[in-house]
């Protein structure tokens, strides 16, 4: 029995979460249009051209999508910051259907998807380690044929889960978590957040999951970045208001 997908075309996805951003569009037909940016910094301004650019590519302009995705985080506070205004402003415009979708599925999909990955059973993805905690989401899958899901809810953790089968953690990972995996011969993969990855994943959200994280909304508003802690830049304002 086939499902019937929720989330229609076109749709565009922003994934600027990352150091290296980009942005995708599947149009009418299926196809994906791509173009990489840098994410994450106030001194390059392609994200906006690329957008526009990757909406000619598909032969549309922005007022006509039905769709936005965005990377909701953990992230880099700037990029989800500009990321999700701008889903929240071309959504608003468009009428589109709004989808927000944690950075560990984008992860999971843009690294260990399908059969390219051999790797089968549990998978922690860990974001945002800092002063012995880290923000983990787990996924498992029993074959390379069968897609990821998500085993119980993410959230903060102050200490590393050794009984995975592998680890999705970039550079910032903390040198003793990553011994303690290294020493359990548990495999700590780089992450990667492919803009087309993240587009394939919110055409087959669905607005009845029962995944708290996970926004398919008609209105922008709901659209809220996950952070695992209070961002830097909030922490120093509030202490500068309390003096």
């Amino acid at each position: 029995m086939s499902v019937e997908r929720v989330i229609e075309r076109p749709l565009l996805a922003l994934e600027l979460s990352q150091r290296q951003g980009g942005v995708a569009v599947i149009d009418a037909d299926g196809v994906e249009h791509v173009r990489m940016v840098a994410g994450g910094r106030r001194d390059r301004d392609d994200f906006l051209p690329a957008i526009d650019s990757v909406c000619s590519a598909a032969g549309i302009r922005p007022r006509d999508l039905t769709s936005v995705a965005v990377n909701l985080g953990p992230g880099g506070f700037t990029g989800l910051r500009v990321s999700i205004a701008a889903a929240q402003a071309i959504a608003e415009t468009a009428g589109a259907t709004v989808v927000g979708v944690p950075a560990a599925d984008v992860a999971i999909a843009s690294t260990l998807a399908g059969e390219a990955s051999e790797l089968v059973g549990e998978v922690a993805v860990i974001a945002a380690t800092r002063n012995g905690s880290g923000w983990q989401s787990h996924f498992t899958r029993g074959a390379s044929s069968s897609n990821w899901r998500m085993k119980g809810m993410p959230g903060l953790r102050e200490s590393p889960t050794t009984d995975v089968d592998g680890v999705l953690a970039d550079e910032h990972l903390m040198e003793d978590w990553r011994a303690a995996f290294e020493d359990a011969g548990i495999p700590v993969i780089e992450p990667r957040f492919d803009p087309a990855a993240l587009a394939r994943l919110a055409l087959h959200a669905s607005p009845t999951s029962e995944r708290i994280d996970l926004v398919v909304d008609s209105d922008p508003a709901t659209l809220r970045p996950i952070y695992p802690r209070v961002p830097e830049a909030v922490r120093l304002w509030q202490e500068r208001d309390r003096v």
